[in-house]
């Protein structure tokens, strides 16, 4: 699916609200993150549903329009191969964009943005296939449930090889998940490919009371979902507590 974008001075100046005029609305975590946008390397280990990619496609598509700099999101593929991907930020982007389209709810492999300044912007899945002649920024949204974590860090490596590109690693964590491998290879507490990165870690804490005013995410709902998973599944997935692999597994 492509959809082609102009820059224009009417979409520049949305975005600008969107970021600049409503900073005093975005999630404590997310005014973190967007100070840090400049940052070669980020990593961030995160609680579910906190608005990682709606704060990200945001960050990204203000920031294309602006310099003209790729844009490449890596998300989970679909476990069958005969479901469609479904790119959980593709109609984030579209919304901030002002673009209204079908969803992408059907069968498809990547999801393509072309604006008009010639900056690309694509939704992938992890299992994708051609990457020759590609680069950009690069965002790995939830990797560590992608299929191939190791393939997906080694795209990430490839992709931005030059400086000049930025990569952006967010994702939650269970013993469930495929990366204890690649954190242990590749990723330490303020590391990414031994280079400097911003690290950074929101749970269902502290925060959540800024959460709580703009979603209503109470903790009666926060107990409803305790009430459908075990404990050790909610403090992993909603707490950040270090995920506690078995030996053999």
């Amino acid at each position: 699916m492509t959809i082609k974008i102009d820059v224009t001075t009417d979409l520049l100046t949305r975005l600008e609200f969107l970021v600049t005029a409503r900073m005093g609305a975005f999630f404590r975590w997310q005014q973190r993150w967007y100070g840090q946008r400049f940052i070669r390397n980020r990593s961030l280990h995160k609680a579910r549903q906190i608005g990682a990619d709606y704060y990200f496609t945001l960050e990204a598509l203000q920031d294309a329009c602006l310099t003209g700099r790729n844009k490449i999101f890596i998300e989970p593929a679909p476990s069958d191969p005969d479901e469609g991907f479904v790119s959980s930020g593709w109609d984030y982007m579209l919304h901030h964009a002002g673009v209204k389209t079908e969803s992408t709810k059907h069968k498809v492999t990547k999801c393509y943005i072309a604006l008009s300044n010639g900056a690309n912007i694509y939704f992938l899945p992890d299992n994708h296939l051609w990457w020759g002649g590609m680069v950009g920024d690069v965002y790995l949204s939830e990797w560590a449930y992608h299929s191939d974590p190791y393939h997906s860090f080694k795209i990430l490596q490839g992709v931005t090889c030059h400086k000049k590109w930025r990569r952006t690693l967010y994702s939650s964590r269970s013993s469930q998940d495929n990366a204890e491998t690649m954190e242990k290879r590749f990723l330490s507490t303020g590391q990414l490919f031994s280079e400097p990165a911003f690290y950074d870690v929101v749970t269902h804490g502290f925060e959540l009371y800024q959460f709580d005013n703009h979603q209503g995410l109470t903790m009666k709902k926060l107990s409803e979902i305790r009430s459908h998973i075990s404990d050790q599944e909610y403090r992993e997935l909603y707490l950040c507590q270090r995920p506690v692999y078995l030996k053999g597994e």
